[in-house]
């Protein structure tokens, strides 16, 4: 049904201007795992916001590396920077589940 096949991830912000950006993520996983161990199982995206702060997209690379099996993508709402490819994503996620169906 399509109503799911966007809400069968779970979508990470991570903040990319704080100096933990790096924890922030482990730590939104060990929340999602104390709420619902259901939730660890689903797949995720990482979102890295404010990348148009300076060295925001080196961080962005450190976060990709750190967790290569996520998919991650920078955006910043400021100037609309990975919005287009933010959508992209969105877009084949529900492709691919109306294939998958």
């Amino acid at each position: 049904m399509f109503r799911n096949n966007i809400y069968d991830r779970i979508y990470n912000f991570v903040d990319l201007g704080e100096n933990n950006y790096l924890d922030a993520f482990e730590i939104l996983l060990r929340e999602l795992e104390n709420f619902s161990p259901d939730l660890i199982e689903k797949k995720r995206i990482i979102i890295g916001t404010k990348t148009d702060l300076e060295g925001t997209k080196d961080r962005l690379d450190e976060l990709q590396k750190k967790y290569p099996d996520e998919k991650a993508v920078g955006i910043s709402v400021f100037s609309a920077e990975g919005i287009p490819e933010l959508v992209k994503v969105f877009v084949s996620l529900v492709s691919e589940n109306r294939s998958a169906e």
